[in-house]
């Protein structure tokens, strides 16, 4: 069972992909701490970098990623120990300049200190990004039809 601090981290999770969706930099930051830094646990498919990472404190870091309308997510799995959130889901997309429906299945911790998040790992294959994979077939192939959670 979950203690009251570890519910307000998932809340504070499942709120900041909402501002996300939204596209609400400020209050994102609002959740986060000053020494916030995300690093993606794969090899770039651009640049070829292993484990790139970004720290995020103006929020100018976030204007490409927020300014995306039609972001979806479904979580399959959220769950919380102690000052981590982990979630396993689907984060839907379009390309803004093509249009294009990109679905990426992921897996991301989130760790928090003091109420605010600190750090964050985010585990995917970009690869499978790219595929067009559309969301049905992959609810369906990796979570075997089964419920999830949609934010949007």
């Amino acid at each position: 069972m979950n203690t009251a601090q570890e519910k307000k981290n998932i809340d504070t999770i499942r709120k900041i992909l909402m501002d996300e969706i939204k596209g609400q930099i400020q209050n994102a930051l609002d959740k986060m701490d000053k020494n916030y830094k995300m690093t993606w646990v794969y090899k770039a498919p651009k640049t070829g970098e292993v484990f790139p990472s970004e720290k995020i404190n103006e929020g100018k870091e976030l204007e490409d990623v927020y300014i995306i309308k039609g972001r979806e997510y479904y979580i399959n799995h959220i769950i919380a120990s102690g000052d981590v959130v982990m979630a396993e889901m689907t984060e839907i997309y379009p390309d803004i300049k093509t249009g294009k429906i990109y679905s990426t299945p992921m897996a991301i911790v989130w760790e928090f200190k003091d109420g605010k998040i600190i750090r964050g790992r985010h585990y995917c294959d970009p690869q499978i990004s790219y595929l067009g994979i559309p969301k049905e077939e992959i609810i369906k192939k990796i979570y075997e039809k089964r419920m999830v959670e949609r934010i949007f």
